[in-house]
């Protein structure tokens, strides 16, 4: 008789799964329209609809979202969206959703951080989060300095 696997390796073989597809992938000269970017998208649908996520536990999910986030969400792959979705499911707690943010701000392109770690933050009420890290990009644009005034004006206006 078979010795079955313990359920904790799920997310480790769905994620074997999607990176087997990806190697594929990666072997074609051109992306568009390969059957693998929609296996992808239909395991990463499997996974969210199946709750299991939130049984793994953190170290696993943090791992694999450092991962998603250092390779730019998988987008050469055509596979943004699914990923997008996969990296918003992995955090259960808030504690984890701020750790996530935290990741993308120290491993995520420019266009991630606006569009997935500040949202987190405005979510978390951590204003005080997305002044620093507009505080840390200031360079031409009048609207930063503007939020960055406002913010200041409201809790010390020394």
């Amino acid at each position: 008789m078979a010795e079955q696997k313990p359920d904790s390796d799920w997310l480790v073989d769905k994620w074997k799964e999607i990176t087997d597809l990806m190697i594929i992938l990666s072997g074609e000269p051109y992306i568009d329209d390969q059957l693998e970017i929609q296996e992808i998208w239909d395991l990463v649908a499997d996974m969210l609809k199946s709750g299991k996520l939130k049984d793994e536990p953190w170290e696993l999910r943090r791992a694999l979202a450092e991962i998603i986030i250092h390779h730019d969400l998988f987008d050469n792959f055509g596979c943004y969206d699914p990923m997008k979705d996969l990296l918003k499911a992995i955090p259960q707690s808030d504690e984890e959703k701020e750790a996530v943010a935290d990741l993308i701000i120290d491993n995520g392109y420019p266009y991630l951080i606006e569009k997935l770690a500040l949202p987190i933050f405005r979510e978390l009420g951590r204003e005080d989060r997305i002044i620093a890290f507009v505080e840390s990009t200031l360079k031409y644009e009048e609207k930063p300095y503007l939020q960055v005034i406002e913010y200041y004006r409201d809790r010390d206006p020394q």
